[in-house]
């Protein structure tokens, strides 16, 4: 669902509450820049490239290339089904794991858990011109935040 580079700020929640389809939004290419912001570390700019797909039998898989400075790039990809209207169940793999995500209005909620116990927390909003998506990221182990992501996303 993404990742991002440098000083983007977060798309803001817009009153015209358009209602966000995850799978038509990320179907074709998608682009994130962001900023990764570690405890005890420099911010990182990220930039996430994507290719979404709706796969035979309702699986949405998503190809990612991920770069984030300073790391080596790596590939993630996610695999989606819709269980019921607005809730989505699947798995990731970089996630140690089931990924879940629901959709309210603009806005989706995903969580899961990363390999090595850390639990992530995503909340994306769609943008009025509904080609536009913030993502807010938080990662925690033990309850305490220990990284940030802000990202926009764009549909291409």
């Amino acid at each position: 669902m993404a990742t991002l580079a440098g000083g983007a700020s977060p798309v803001r929640a817009q009153a015209s509450a358009r209602a966000f389809d995850p799978v038509a939004f990320f179907s074709g290419r998608t682009a994130g820049v962001g900023t990764l912001d570690e405890v005890m570390a420099s911010p990182k700019a990220t930039h996430v490239t994507g290719i979404g797909s709706l796969q035979p039998g309702g699986v949405f898989v998503i190809e990612q290339t991920v770069k984030i400075a300073g790391k080596p790039t790596e590939q993630r990809r996610w695999q989606l089904r819709q269980t019921t209207p607005g809730h989505f169940n699947g798995t990731l793999s970089d996630a140690k794991g089931p990924v879940v995500g629901v959709v309210t209005g603009n806005r989706m909620q995903i969580g899961y858990t990363m390999k090595g116990g850390m639990k992530v927390r995503q909340v994306l909003t769609l943008a009025a011109d509904g080609r536009t998506l913030g993502n807010s990221m938080k990662i925690r182990k033990f309850g305490i935040v220990v990284a940030t992501v802000v990202e926009t996303i764009r549909k291409l």
